[in-house]
């Protein structure tokens, strides 16, 4: 036998009753039995339920690719440490008027030479990125080119770079020249299948060179240390001794080289001596002293050029911590603010959206709220049961826009190549998708609840 639609108005004030004599919390007892009337309420509208879903999925999905990529471009890579690594500026260009007022980003190998040998910092780096072919001595692994990076012996230690197998070199080993070898674990793979490869030699420009180290995965994002080569490219290939770039000739590769005098010496040990900038300089200066300390060094040393006929300009030195210098050199541009803003903007529209499709679905229950307040439920309790409610259309929509999401990400990646790194969502960004989701669905479930707990329930009884 059918029950009377009143029974139906009236089963869960009823239900409550039951649940409220259950040995366990009011709190968790509410809260259960509020998860079940949300779970009736979408059974009944289905269309409607899937309409809210769908509106909250979308504007999640554009939101939280547009926030995963940007959150990545404005990440700090080396966070514990970013307030006391530095790269400094040094301008050696030509008195002719330039509009520029910063001087060059990189250093001249003569400059970095003579820079590297002060004690103030308590470690120095100096690398670039070239190209060379790399050789196994197991002929069944053909030869290929692959990056590599001649470092001083501080690049490893400086930027923490975490070892899978071996070590780095020592400074001693740089000192004498030694032909040694650190390899990625890419590489490694590649050439060794990912054994331990320590003591092993390969061949890289015709050279043999002893592998002392393998590295684990290490990508920092951005890849500040070495911005000219792509801030969002992968950090691999091979590293060997700057001690040894003199003899090797190897000109520098995805980055920028600019020589600044009106005429440019012949070969390479007259480009080495040239006023070409082109190496990436970084220095540790753990305390404000040494900050000061290699300042005023920079200034000294400039001055000390300039009475040999170098740096005609004025004095023009300049030193950008991690994050200084990410912004100095603009990764995060200002077309991707723009593109969050109007990510937001959209995220509003649908939840505008979703705001009158939870009106209309609470108008339609005006019977059965003025049911239960006839019973003696109060006001805080149903709005309570609404906003529970929301939740749940925001949970699933938070569910649903994390897929949506995952495919907007799959398009980025396929539409621009050096973005899979910054494509790739962590916990922390998963725990946002639903975060904001569940936010988002709580505000625009509050104007439809308000007005719903506001109704006198006298005019809708008379009807049932």
């Amino acid at each position: 036998m059918e029950k009377p639609l009143i029974w139906n108005r009236c089963y869960p004030c009823l239900s409550i009753n039951v649940l409220q004599k259950l040995p366990a919390p009011r709190g968790k007892i509410m809260f259960l039995y509020n998860l079940h009337l949300a779970w009736l309420s979408i059974k009944r509208t289905p269309v409607l339920s899937a309409l809210m879903v769908s509106a909250i999925a979308i504007g999640i999905a554009i939101c939280m690719t547009i926030i995963t990529v940007y959150k990545l471009m404005a990440n700090d890579p080396i966070p514990h440490k970013s307030n006391i690594i530095f790269t400094q500026t040094i301008d050696l260009r030509s008195a002719s008027p330039d509009d520029d007022p910063n001087g060059p980003d990189h250093m001249s190998y003569q400059d970095a030479q003579n820079l590297l040998k002060s004690d103030i910092p308590s470690k120095i780096s100096v690398h670039y990125q070239t190209v060379a072919v790399i050789k196994s001595e197991d002929e069944s692994v053909r030869p290929f080119r692959s990056r590599v990076r001649p470092v001083t012996a501080d690049f490893f230690s400086l930027f923490e770079t975490p070892f899978l197998f071996g070590n780095q070199w020592t400074a001693d080993d740089e000192d004498s020249l030694q032909q040694v070898v650190v390899i990625s674990r890419a590489l490694n793979l590649r050439l060794f299948g990912g054994i331990n490869s320590i003591g092993q030699q390969i061949q890289v420009a015709g050279r043999f060179y002893k592998i002392v180290g393998v590295l684990d995965d290490w990508t920092p994002t951005p890849r500040f240390f070495e911005l000219d080569g792509g801030a969002f490219s992968e950090t691999e290939g091979a590293f060997i001794p700057f001690s040894l770039v003199p003899a090797l000739e190897l000109r520098k590769s995805g980055g920028s080289t600019v020589c600044h005098a009106s005429e440019t010496k012949e070969g390479w040990q007259g480009f080495l001596t040239d006023e070409c900038t082109w190496l990436h300089m970084w220095v540790q200066l753990d305390t404000q002293e040494q900050q000061e300390q290699w300042k005023e060094h920079l200034d000294n040393y400039v001055k000390q050029q300039k009475e040999l006929g170098r740096f005609p300009r004025e004095l023009n030195n300049r030193l950008h911590s991690v994050m200084q210098w990410l912004e100095f050199k603009r990764v995060v541009n200002n077309d991707y603010i723009m593109l969050l803003g109007l990510a937001f903007m959209f995220l509003g529209v649908c939840l505008f959206n979703t705001v009158g499709l939870m009106l209309s679905q609470s108008l339609r229950r005006r019977g059965e709220v003025s049911v239960r307040r006839a019973l003696g439920g109060s006001k805080l309790t149903l709005f309570y049961q609404h906003m529970v409610e929301a939740s749940v259309i925001g949970l699933a929509g938070g569910a649903l826009g994390l897929v949506l999401a995952q495919a907007g990400l799959a398009g980025v990646r396929s539409l621009y190549r050096g973005f899979d790194l910054l494509t790739q969502m962590n916990w922390q960004l998963i725990a946002i998708t639903f975060g904001l989701s569940i936010l988002s669905s709580l505000l625009a479930g509050l104007l439809p609840t308000w007005r719903i707990c506001q109704l006198a329930p006298a005019q809708y009884l008379k009807t049932q």
